[in-house]
């Protein structure tokens, strides 16, 4: 079967699934207003389903389900970096081969007990588009994100299924958020998907015990293994505290897992001003180091990332933050330099299965700033502009523009440019600018 007839399959499979839905009756429930489920493409963000338990709902009838979609016709236009030392001539992402595309997003939920104590949730995409990985590897566009049971009752809390939750309070970078793995720094869809997870929640006042035990089967990170956290929060009027704690079992290949041990703080320290911080200690790295002839080396260290950040409401839905990041992980200059002249001693055709994997983004730096100016008016224009400055200089520049012309259809423009020489981090972007126009239909 060709290529073009599986995309077309697909497409035709999503639109029946959704006819199906809507032909069984199941009751959808516009809200113009909800949050983008997936969490929005910043890349700038942490991106999943927090991890809030359920609050009281809406009054509503515990059989009604309750349906949250969206239709996107997104056209991408692409300036590839040719320049670039990770991926000369895009072999990875095939970037120019999809500038059409078309997603649904789908999110259907129901409480199973009229004391609203029982729900089980479903969140899923299909896109046309696919891309090949840094493994070589072609995923094409569509996935089960979150399937799940959760109950609540007086003070406890227990989930069961695959789910997405975030750890942390930064804006941009949480150092502690480990729990589902990160995102693939190939994929320019810039999502994550949830994980098998087992979640239970103790409640007394202003304390939380939250515990967890997953298995990590990402198809894109090697690891299959056994995983566990726990959280212990306080949470007063203006202010929390967390400590964190997750590791697993060994790799497959022996390894240690890269245990992480960290703490998190966010006050509000003035009426409309909020700071926070954080910081993880993780026992192993594994971090691959080139010489100036291009052969690597494996060091495993100890070491730390941390976050510390502020954010001013300058009233209304006007905001301005700033976060700072320190990325002990990350390589020293000259370190930098051995890792681009070892991708230009990469034979012609080898990147899929060579230094490709040890891009990561926002990874080269041991230094980050990232600000962000958002404003919305008249409840019907937002605009989101990012600047995330790197310690080589180089920068990614990021503006946003929705306009929602009725409660249910929505324009969106997106900018991005990547800056920076040939040996610096955003320099090798694969992208040096794009353009994204989205339509999107919510229902």
């Amino acid at each position: 079967m060709s290529r073009q007839v599986k995309t077309s399959t697909h497409i035709v499979m999503t639109m029946g699934v959704l006819t199906a839905l809507l032909a069984a009756n199941v009751r959808a429930e516009p809200v113009p207003d909800a949050p983008d489920p997936f969490g929005g493409d910043d890349p700038f963000s942490v991106l999943g389903t927090k991890d809030n338990k359920p609050t009281p709902d809406e009054p509503q009838r515990a059989a009604r389900i309750k349906m949250e979609g969206s239709v996107f016709l997104k056209s991408v236009y692409n300036d590839l970096n040719q320049d670039s030392r990770i991926n000369p001539g895009n072999r990875v992402m095939q970037l120019d081969r999809q500038r059409q595309i078309f997603e649904t997003r789908l999110t259907l939920s129901q409480h199973l007990d009229e004391a609203q104590k029982w729900r089980w949730l479903f969140k899923g995409f299909a896109s046309n588009a696919s891309y090949i990985d840094q493994y070589g590897m072609s995923n094409q566009g569509g996935r089960v994100d979150e399937l799940f049971v959760d109950w609540k009752g007086e003070g406890w809390f227990a989930n069961l299924g695959k789910r997405r939750i975030v750890w942390g309070h930064a804006q941009g970078f949480n150092p502690v958020n480990v729990v589902v793995p990160p995102r693939d720094p190939t994929n320019p869809s810039r999502e994550t998907e949830g994980q098998p997870m087992l979640w239970v929640n103790r409640t007394r006042g202003a304390q939380a015990l939250d515990v967890i035990a997953t298995r990590n089967y990402d198809r894109n990170y090697a690891s299959d293994q056994n995983r566990m956290g726990i959280k212990l929060s306080h949470a007063a009027a203006k202010s929390d505290y967390a400590l964190y704690y997750f590791d697993g079992a060994r790799y497959r290949d022996g390894r240690a897992y890269e245990r992480m041990l960290g703490g998190s703080f966010s006050a509000d320290v003035y009426p409309g001003v909020t700071v926070y911080m954080e910081a993880a200690h993780f026992a192993d790295n594994y971090r691959n180091y080139y010489d100036t002839s291009g052969a690597s080396t494996v060091k495993n260290n100890v070491y730390w990332q941390t976050v510390a950040g502020s954010t001013l409401n300058l009233g209304g839905k006007r905001s301005i933050g700033v976060e700072y990041y320190r990325n002990d992980q990350g390589y020293s200059k000259a370190e930098r330099l051995n890792y681009f002249q070892a991708a230009d001693l990469q034979p012609p055709g080898s990147l899929a299965t060579g230094i490709a994997r040890d891009y990561k983004v926002t990874w080269m730096n041991r230094d980050y700033l990232l600000m962000r100016y958002q404003d919305e008016w008249r409840e019907r224009y937002t605009l989101d502009v990012s600047a995330l400055v790197a310690r080589d200089r180089s920068h990614l520049l990021r503006a946003q523009g929705n306009y929602a012309i009725t409660d249910y259809f929505e324009l969106r423009i997106v900018l991005l440019r990547n800056q920076g020489t040939r040996d610096t981090e955003f320099g090798n972007n694969t992208v040096s600018n794009a353009l994204e126009l989205w339509l999107g239909a919510n229902f």
